[in-house]
């Protein structure tokens, strides 16, 4: 009969055998994972790259944002100066189409009351170009 030592010795030459077949088998397929491993390390710096370039143009992006608010901001300031210069414009034009009309006006009188001077001394009417 087989001693203690003998069964533990079976034992381990058996699990070397199927160690080593094991390998022999496992190792085409570590040598995959191995490939696939660096593959997914180069995605993963890519990736990281690209994350990095994101984050380069989103604070580049904020910039511009915030540049763009300021305009706003200044564009609003300046549109509401405008608003009211064109507010008082508007009430001078309207002014001073009261004034013309009312010099129009006046001067048509004044020209009639002329003519009318005229007519009753018995001037000679000179047309007006």
């Amino acid at each position: 009969m087989l001693s203690q030592n003998d069964l533990i010795q079976i034992k381990t030459v058996v699990e070397n055998v199927f160690d080593d077949k094991f390998k022999k088998e496992l190792q085409p397929i570590n040598n995959r994972l191995d490939k696939m491993d660096e593959r997914f390390d180069k995605i993963d710096n890519k990736l990281i790259e690209h994350d990095t370039k994101f984050d380069k143009m989103d604070a580049r992006f904020d910039q511009v944002d915030e540049r763009f608010k300021q305009i706003d901001i200044k564009f609003d300031k300046i549109n509401s100066k405008f608003k009211k210069v064109d507010k008082q414009l508007k009430k001078i034009q309207k002014d001073l189409t009261t004034t013309i009309k009312y010099f129009d006006n006046n001067c048509l009188a004044h020209k009639k009351h002329l003519d009318r001077i005229e007519q009753h001394l018995g001037l000679p009417q000179f047309p007006i170009v």
